[in-house]
């Protein structure tokens, strides 16, 4: 016979969306073995699905200076806001 621990560890019925009594009773090692085949085989089903899907390709990770060219006008405008406040700050000295 198989039995499981007890533990305090809460079961959640994500179709209800609340809290469950655990489901695990005692059960013949046949019946614990079948249960593991079974999950073994749903395992090797969903990894077969997995690996038929296409998988999403990460964009290549840019660099600084590619960044940098495509924002020209905004660091332009940085620049111009940049020697505004210096020109202001050195006025009221």
């Amino acid at each position: 016979m198989i039995v499981p621990m007890p533990t305090n560890v809460m079961h959640i019925d994500t179709q209800r969306a609340m809290a469950v009594a655990p489901a695990d009773e005692p059960r013949t090692l046949d019946a614990f073995k079948f249960a593991v085949s079974e999950s073994m085989k749903g395992t090797a089903k969903r990894m077969q699905q997995m690996n038929a899907m296409p998988r999403e390709k990460t964009p290549p990770q840019k660099s600084i200076w590619s960044t940098l060219a495509q924002n020209k006008l905004l660091i332009a405008l940085a620049f111009v806001g940049i020697a505004v406040a210096s020109w202001q700050l050195l006025r009221r000295r």
